[in-house]
């Protein structure tokens, strides 16, 4: 009986062959997702700054996907439970990948991801924000990977003064003098994940 993955780990850098698209989401098929698999996803904060990024984002949501952001990854990679990783043979991934199924490698990957993911931010929120609007919320989410507000504006597919406001509007709530204070103003609030 063929081993069934209960959980999908990956990481997305920067590097792509071609541009993504919402119709490039990696989606399971519906049996996969009905018998509860776990998707969780780590984006690179350079994987994200193109414009159409936000529907990409929604498309991977929709498809079921957890997904947060980081400055940086080492890599490209996915990882299927405790039994097998996909992990490139360089560090673009475009020159090929090598499947692992050693035992101690696909448990070092899993810890690294981990890691990572601890100290990634959520893209989608997931705490309560009192007096923030959608729009700020997903502002702070950005501002915190370390987006600039040109990166955040193609992001949110909005110009870079709306985001310059949002910012604005952030630093007053959170009376914060800058945008590192106010990530850590939110941070100590449980706004971000």
């Amino acid at each position: 009986m063929p081993v069934r993955a209960r959980e999908f780990l990956t990481f997305t850098t920067r590097h792509f062959k071609r541009k993504p698209d919402a119709g490039t989401v990696m989606r399971l098929p519906d049996a996969v997702t009905e018998r509860g698999v776990r998707l969780r996803n780590v984006y690179e904060r350079a994987a994200l700054e193109f414009a159409g990024a936000k529907e990409v984002v929604d498309a991977s949501v929709a498809a079921g996907w957890a997904m947060r952001v980081a400055p940086e990854l080492p890599m490209k990679m996915v990882v299927a439970d405790h039994h097998s990783a996909l992990v490139p043979l360089d560090p673009s991934g475009m020159d090929g990948a090598l499947f692992v199924r050693s035992p101690t490698i696909v448990a070092a990957l899993r810890m690294l991801f981990e890691l990572v993911w601890s100290q990634a931010v959520a893209v989608d929120g997931g705490h309560p924000r009192d007096g923030l609007t959608p729009t700020q919320a997903k502002v702070l989410d950005l501002l915190a990977t370390g987006m600039t507000d040109g990166a955040i504006a193609r992001h949110l597919d909005v110009s870079e003064r709306t985001v310059r406001r949002h910012v604005q509007g952030l630093l007053e709530t959170l009376q914060a003098d800058n945008r590192v204070a106010a990530v850590f103003a939110a941070t100590r609030l449980g706004w971000l994940g």
